[in-house]
């Protein structure tokens, strides 16, 4: 049965394939082929665009999505969803391979990291387009690391999207740049019934439960402020905020062993953002962290510190903190937790920061790129063959 699995499925890309090749240039910018990639961690912890781009765009575009990890196995059952080993020895062969099988018209990056490499093998593939959604860590970046993105971007030719106009500006040339806002899909992201989302998670459903997605480092405040708090007062960890030996030392110390639940990369992320009582992000270098949105669209109050930036946060539910928040942390999370449920956290998100009203962009900047990068193949051709002539 295995075999025969894997031999329908050969077909099926074989038919992909032949289907892409006889396209003609107006087709293909009319119904792209367009490929998402994300880390796994990201892909699961939904800490991306990806996943909204390509199910915003999946009626008017053929959309896949790459897992690049290390931890999880292929998705089965599903040909447009690619999992990808992040191990360097063979990231440029699974890529190289991905790319034969699937005939792209446009491959998406949104970590910088992922940009040399993905960049490589999509330019070495015959990809037409290379489009790079700058993170908002951008924002906060050293000059080396600008300096080295636009050096990427540069080499392999990609068109860059970037979510605000000062984020465009650090990398000089603004009128190369599309400018798409943060959003979230605030059709997956609603409201929903805290106790049925507690039982799907595991989380408990009696205690208060503050949930967090930021990096491991910035996790001791949390645990040691929360451990001030009352203790019916429990913590949600998920997607990279995952404890190392040092946390896991101190949330023994704090005695908090009964109330941090470490749910890691959850693969419907919206349930833990239904089933939690608010929202904390700890300092990042993503200023415009997505799960800040997310909770906030599913009605949340959200905590966050500096250099979060204020205009995500509803101002009636959002808390900002500054930079040295640690001794005003435990007070700002009692005082969110205290919170009434309400819709005006969501209400905020649907008039500013809705996808519905940014997907539009997208799919002109993608279309835009395939015609380009198809224009610029033909025109290499042409040439070629005049000189071969």
């Amino acid at each position: 049965m295995r075999i025969l699995f894997v031999f329908i499925a050969d077909i099926e890309m074989s038919v992909l394939h032949t289907k892409n090749v006889n396209r003609t240039n107006a087709e293909r910018v009319a119904r792209p082929t367009i490929l998402e990639v994300v880390s796994d961690c990201d892909a699961r912890a939904d800490l991306t665009a990806a996943s909204d781009v390509r199910f915003g765009l999946g009626g008017v575009f053929e959309t896949h999505l790459a897992r690049m990890g290390d931890s999880c196995p292929p998705v089965v059952g599903h040909n447009d969803i690619h999992w990808i080993s992040g191990d360097g020895v063979s990231l440029q062969a699974d890529l190289a391979s991905l790319f034969a099988r699937v005939p792209l018209d446009v491959v998406h990056t949104h970590r910088a990291d992922d940009l040399a490499i993905v960049g490589a093998a999509a330019r070495e593939a015959g990809v037409p387009a290379l489009v790079h959604t700058i993170c908002g860590e951008i924002a906060s970046a050293d000059s080396l690391k600008v300096d080295r993105l636009k050096e990427l971007v540069d080499m392999h030719g990609a068109v860059l999207v970037a979510p605000s106009f000062d984020v465009a500006c650090r990398l000089g040339d603004v009128e190369n740049v599309a400018i798409v806002p943060r959003s979230v899909d605030c059709t997956r992201y609603q409201p929903g019934s805290p106790a049925k989302a507690r039982q799907k998670t595991g989380l408990p459903e009696e205690p208060r439960v503050i949930g967090c997605a930021s990096p491991a480092a910035n996790l001791e405040s949390l645990f040691q402020a929360v451990a001030r708090l009352e203790p019916d007062v429990h913590i949600a960890l998920f997607g990279p905020a995952s404890p190392g030996a040092v946390e896991r030392r101190l949330i023994r110390e704090l005695d908090l062993e009964e109330r941090v639940h470490v749910l890691g990369g959850w693969a419907l992320p919206e349930l833990i953002h239904q089933a939690i009582d608010i929202y904390y992000h700890g300092p990042s270098d993503d200023c415009s962290p997505r799960p800040v949105l997310a909770a906030q669209a599913c009605g949340k109050p959200v905590v966050a510190a500096s250099p979060t930036e204020a205009n995500f946060l509803c101002p009636h539910t959002g808390h900002l903190l500054p930079a040295q928040f640690q001794p005003g942390l435990a007070g700002a999370l009692n005082q969110a937790l205290s919170v009434s449920p309400t819709l005006t956290a969501r209400s905020f998100v649907e008039k500013n920061w809705n996808l519905s009203s940014s997907i539009g962009i997208y799919e002109s900047v993608l279309r835009a790129a395939v015609q380009n990068g198809l224009g610029e193949r033909d025109s290499g051709n042409d040439a070629t063959a005049g000189t071969a002539g």
